[in-house]
């Protein structure tokens, strides 16, 4: 039987008992932009982006703006204006065809879309062609209210490191969201939005840290791609201070047994690490977590 599950996805589906449900729900998975979605993506001010040139190694980058930032061109093609963004490593632009994942999320109303595909990535803008776009179930998602007007921050600056510091495990230990990207040989790039309450990531050393993947929508499309390709990268945002930190790396899944049923985590080792000052510029007003 056809599926648009590649053998990681189907494996880890498989191992959670849940290839039957996730199978239901391959249909919502589409090539084209729906107008639900289409609408969604011209109110959107914030998303996260992966990209990758050899769907092996990933980066991510956080995109925003205090106005609509995504054009559609059609249905399958759209812009994305780089206005307001932190690190994009100099070696994707004015290259065609880099693998990309996108997730637009809209913390307020607790609703996110994803897209992968491929895209140019240029000096002012990326043109992404859709190849597979499906929202997401809003869990996990704290409600943040978007204010009016983009924080006035200091001097922005970038430091690179390939240990965590003291200051990045603190934050990593108060985060209550971050974004993890992945990618499959085949298949391309993922990038999706993972929270839970304060402290549901654990850094165990300054190279090592650790997580409990929650029950979703059933797809694993994240730990599928883990299974296949140890390659991640994960965005931390300090919300306060408008810094956000990008940890890459290589993942494994552990797998636990407790109160009869059966749970997954993941362990990263960071390999190097990113960290943009001052240069996230929304202001949220944190209000609580959507119901899990």
């Amino acid at each position: 039987m056809f599926s648009l599950y590649h053998e990681g996805e189907k494996y880890i589906q498989s191992l959670m008992g849940v290839g039957d449900k996730a199978e239901s729900l391959s249909a919502m998975i589409q090539n084209e932009i729906p107008s639900a979605a289409s609408d969604f993506l011209k109110r959107l001010r914030f998303g996260v982006i992966a990209l990758s040139r050899d769907n092996q190694e990933v980066y991510t980058t956080l995109v925003y703006s205090d106005s609509c930032f995504i054009t559609e061109e059609r249905k399958d093609k759209i812009h994305v204006s780089l206005k307001y963004h932190d690190y994009i490593p100099e070696e994707f632009f004015e290259v065609e065809d880099v693998n990309i994942g996108f997730i637009g999320l809209d913390f307020e109303k607790a609703m996110r879309v994803r897209i992968n595909g491929f895209a140019k990535v240029e000096r002012k803008s990326i043109s992404l062609h859709v190849q597979e776009i499906y929202a997401n179930c809003p869990r996990y998602i704290h409600k943040r209210v978007l204010q009016p007007k983009l924080k006035d921050l200091g001097e922005s600056s970038l430091v690179r490191d390939t240990n965590m510091s003291a200051e990045c495990m603190e934050v990593i230990k108060k985060a209550d969201t971050f974004f993890l990207a992945s990618s499959h040989t085949v298949k391309g790039v993922d990038v999706s939005h993972k929270g839970g309450k304060a402290g549901f990531v654990t850094p165990l050393s300054s190279s090592r840290l650790i997580f409990e993947d929650v029950p979703g929508n059933n797809m694993f499309n994240s730990l599928g791609n883990i299974h296949t390709n140890a390659f991640v990268s994960l965005l931390f945002i300090d919300f306060e201070k408008g810094d956000s930190y990008h940890l890459q790396g290589k993942a494994e899944i552990k797998e636990n047994m407790y109160e009869e049923k059966k749970h997954l985590q993941v362990a990263v080792y960071c390999e190097s690490i990113v960290v943009i000052k001052n240069l996230f510029r929304q202001d949220y007003l944190l209000e609580s977590l959507s119901r899990p």
